[in-house]
């Protein structure tokens, strides 16, 4: 996986591999590091991801053994910055967490 310094533009890098006219994933990734494991113990992964009509997602990934749950949020050009790359990913990965902990609350009720 590449490291990305503070001057890159996280938009530019997560498309690269999508040729004009073409769809499907980025072929770069970035680690999102999330602030409380001790919540969700999985890492997550962001790429991009460009619709068959063009529109262009921030996908975030959470990277667990058995399948890689997904989440998209729409990547529109006005908002290609990467404080809007970094707001998506948020939004994502609260999605996700609030996902996974109430899978697991679920779970310890049905325990007791």
């Amino acid at each position: 996986m590449s490291q990305v310094n503070s001057h890159t533009n996280l938009f530019t890098f997560i498309q690269e591999g999508i040729e004009p006219g073409t769809w499907g994933y980025g072929i770069r990734r970035v680690t999102i590091k999330h602030e409380i494991p001790q919540k969700i113990p999985y890492t997550f992964t962001s790429a991009g991801f460009k619709d068959k009509n063009g529109n262009w997602w921030t996908c975030l990934r959470m990277n667990v053994d058995q399948h890689i749950p997904e989440k998209r949020h729409p990547f529109p050009i006005e908002q290609r910055t990467n404080d809007a790359f970094k707001e998506s990913c948020s939004y994502m990965m609260d999605a996700f967490m609030e996902e996974y902990i109430q899978k697991h609350q679920k779970h310890q009720h049905q325990r007791h």
